[in-house]
């Protein structure tokens, strides 16, 4: 439930079931043709990107569900962005474009990228980012729209450090009985950082050996194919 890789998570609790997932083209308005009952059929909830950014719509679709909404530190979300989620989409579109291709073929690649540098970076964040104090005053005006859009009796304004006991209240669930979870950590985002720029290197340097190995040995066949 950390907000670290998007600006806020929202979670729309609903009585549909699961789907096989939406595909985004990096234009919010575009949302307006999809059908969610449809595309979230057998789902119980959604959060994180890119179903946050369609809150509204979803929330036209369940008009019964539940938001939440996570927040923290404006100073701490944009650090903890910019190790994070930013961090990863500079690896991505700082590689060569044959790079990116190949890297795309395998998660977590680079098909993503395209739509959260429009939807993300250009549009919610009006790209500001690299500003510090644009950004964090872009995130509090984006909070401040949740809390302004959202029913009171609808909404539950939650940080991690708060536990169980407002989430399990707030969704008439009882307290599980083992440790709140820590998931999608600082370190988790840097090692895969980390694991990115190593895959690029070998994209970088082994896609043209295997290239120039595959024009040999085509070059190879056509000769002997002459000579025969």
């Amino acid at each position: 439930m950390l907000d670290i890789v998007i600006i806020v998570v929202i979670s729309i609790i609903s009585s549909s079931r699961r789907g096989n997932g939406i595909s985004c083209s990096g234009d919010r308005s575009s949302s307006k043709a999809v059908d969610f009952k449809a595309v979230l059929d057998g789902s119980g909830a959604v959060c994180d990107w890119p179903a946050n950014f369609f809150y509204k719509q979803l929330m036209e679709a369940y008009p019964d569900a539940k938001v939440i909404l996570t927040v923290r530190d404006p100073a701490s979300w944009y650090n903890s962005v910019k190790e994070t989620v930013w961090a990863i989409c500079k690896a991505i579109n700082d590689a060569p474009a044959y790079v990116r291709w190949i890297d795309g073929l395998f998660p977590p690649g680079s098909q993503m990228v395209p739509m959260m540098d429009k939807v993300l970076w250009q549009s919610i964040m009006r790209g500001s980012f690299q500003d510090p104090q644009a950004a964090q005053k872009c995130y509090v005006s984006i909070l401040k729209g949740v809390r302004t859009h959202v029913p009171a009796d609808k909404l539950l304004v939650f940080h991690p450090s708060q536990g169980w006991e407002p989430l399990c209240s707030f969704l008439g669930k009882p307290v599980p009985d083992q440790p709140f979870p820590h998931v999608n950590d600082t370190q988790g985002f840097k090692d895969m950082v980390a694991f990115l720029h190593t895959r690029h290197r070998v994209i970088r340097y082994g896609a043209p050996a295997m290239a120039a190995a595959a024009v040999a040995g085509l070059a190879m066949l056509l000769t002997r194919s002459r000579r025969s």
